[in-house]
């Protein structure tokens, strides 16, 4: 590839990242500002003032926070941060009775049941991949086949996260079916042209190849075969020399017989 082609790459991968961060931040992000805002402490319990005041503290606080953990490579999370930093903010200015606590409780559980559900949910998907594609006889026909479901998954489950959460900030508000109908739609569209590009990507091999496609699986099922095949031949060439063997004893027997029926 050359370093015209590595630049236009990267080009497409950073105006597509940047233009999905900024369809998160529109759609989704306005969901959790809301809840950050409003929902973790109950601001007419506080002067606005006092109320700016501690914002501007929780965000600072959050933010040499997630500087720290940055700098010595720590895992963290910035939604973790600033929720800690806002409850900490209203605990300690208004008491416990400024904090809502039926909000904490379901936050503070979605970090437990985020990982463990993500997880589950991980190992079924791949375990559905090793199944039907990498422990398959032929694993690039088996990905063609079995890639537009997976991307048609995809899209159908992001399209549905999108309407749910999303349009809801833009106050329009789909039925759960008119919901569902344009999630299958996009499903189905993206599987589609899931199909065209892995076809058109994917070389296509002669019948009497497909079978030793160069795949882990396919290798070693390939050397497999071999050594049995190897073991028959070495059977066959044991026997043989066994055979031959027997022969030459017969025939020497015989001739010392021969030689010593012959008078002196």
């Amino acid at each position: 590839m050359s370093a015209g082609e590595i630049v236009r790459h990267l080009g497409d991968l950073v105006v597509t990242s940047f233009g999905g961060r900024e369809a998160e931040r529109v759609l989704v992000g306005a969901h959790v500002s809301e809840t950050v805002r409003s929902k973790i402490i109950t601001p007419t319990d506080f002067q606005p003032e006092i109320l700016m005041l501690g914002m501007m503290a929780a965000l600072l606080s959050a933010g040499t926070w997630l500087q720290l953990a940055s700098r010595f490579g720590r895992p963290v999370s910035t939604t973790h941060s600033i929720v800690g930093a806002v409850f900490g903010f209203g605990l300690l200015v208004a008491g416990p009775a400024s904090v809502n606590w039926g909000v904490i409780a379901k936050i503070v559980s979605s970090w437990f049941t985020s990982p463990l559900l993500a997880g589950v949910f991980a190992f079924l998907i791949f375990r559905s991949v090793q199944v039907l594609v990498l422990n398959a006889l032929d694993p690039a026909k088996a990905a063609v086949r079995w890639s537009p479901l997976y991307a048609g998954l995809v899209l159908f489950v992001l399209t549905l996260v999108t309407i749910f959460k999303g349009l809801k900030n833009l106050h329009l508000n789909l039925p759960f079916r008119a919901a569902v109908g344009i999630a299958v739609a996009v499903g189905l569209t993206a599987a589609g042209v899931c199909r065209l590009m892995v076809g058109k990507i994917l070389p296509k091999r002669p019948d009497s190849e497909a079978e030793y496609t160069m795949q882990p699986v396919s290798v070693i099922r390939g050397l497999a075969d071999l050594v049995d095949r190897l073991g028959h031949l070495r059977d066959q060439a044991v026997g043989t020399v066994r055979d031959r063997v027997g022969h030459l004893h017969r025939d020497a027997a015989t001739l010392h017989a021969e030689v010593g029926a012959e008078p002196g």
